[in-house]
Order: C-alpha cells, then structure tokens, then sequence
C-alpha cells in the first residue's frame, strides 16, 4: 500500500529510512545510504508524495552518529562535532564530539576532548570533559580528568588526577550580596 503512494523512493528506500532514528549512531555505510536517500528526497522537483514529505520533514534535520565497530583499528587524529561511539580500538587524538561513548569492548589510548564522554571501555590517556565525565562500572581510565563534573560508578577504574574548574558562568550568574556601609559616629 505504501508503495503505491511514493513518488520518489523505491520501497526498499523508504522502508531503510522509515526504520532509523534520526539521531541514531550508524557505521560509514549507513550513515551514507541515509543521507543519499535524504539528498533524492530534498531534490524539489514537486513529485513528493505525502508520505515522502512527511518522512523528509521528519529527516530533515537529521544528525547521525558515527559508529566505529567493534572490529575497527584506527589510529591518528578524529575530529568530529557529533556523536561519536567507538566499539573498536583507536590511538591518537579526538577533538571535539557532542557526545563520545566509549564501548565497553574498545580500547582507546588518546588524547581526548569532548562535550561529555561516556566511558563503558578503557581509555589511557588525558581526558578534558567540556560539560561531564562518566565512568560506568565496566569501565577503565588511566590518565587526568578536566571536567566540571565526573560521575563514576561503583567498580569503575580511576587511576590519575582530577581537576574540576569552576563554571565561570554560574559564578557570574550569583547574586551579589550587598555591601553594608558603617559610618563612625565621633
């Protein structure tokens, strides 16, 4: 039935897309195949059918994670402003993700810098958390911390120092307490 209401997608397409989460993590091949078959649907030629609008409104602003699987080595730098989860192993630098979950069978020796990093695997090397740091039970961090806020669960490995700065902005944000003038009477 829905076959017959599309206009550009073939079933296969609209069915592959219609399955994914707009903000899903997806390896390379994935993520690919759905932004090809955002790009045919963006194409304003005034053949979309409702239900192909509908699901490219739904699509639109789509941000897909990046997924390095489980049997991925890689090393050298990755810069990256979205999510990113890594199952695999990598050495190096990564700068810059939304989001950096670390899998639970992955094995990272980097230098790290990220919104918030979400630690299921080992991690050797420094760490700055721009928003938070979370070490979950499975997981293994030898190096320093450098985030305003680090949670780390209950059989977790730590091994190195933490610095948490203060949020300038918060601090700014206090109220100020008035000063009370004393005059000397004499």
């Amino acid at each position: 039935m829905v076959e017959k209401k599309l206009k550009n997608l073939t079933l296969s397409e609209y069915n592959f897309l219609e399955d994914k989460d707009p903000q899903g993590i997806y390896d390379r091949e994935t993520r690919e195949k759905l932004y090809w078959i955002i790009a045919k649907l963006e194409k304003d030629d005034g053949r979309k059918s409702s239900i192909e609008k509908k699901i490219l409104k739904r699509f639109k602003k789509a941000d897909f994670g990046f997924l390095m699987p489980k049997d991925s080595e890689s090393n050298g730098v990755l810069n990256f402003d979205s999510v990113l989860q890594i199952e695999g192993k990598f050495q190096g630098e990564i700068r810059g993700p939304r989001v950096l979950i670390i899998g639970a069978e992955a094995i990272i020796e980097a230098k790290i810098t990220a919104e918030n990093i979400i630690c299921h695997g080992s991690i050797i090397g420094d760490i700055i958390g721009l928003e938070k740091v979370e070490i979950l039970k499975t997981g293994r961090l030898i190096g320093d911390v450098k985030s305003p806020s680090l949670y780390i669960e209950q059989g977790a490995l730590f091994k190195g120092k933490c610095h948490m700065p203060i949020n300038i902005e918060k601090l700014n944000s206090r109220p100020q307490k008035r000063k009370r003038l004393f005059f000397l009477a004499g």
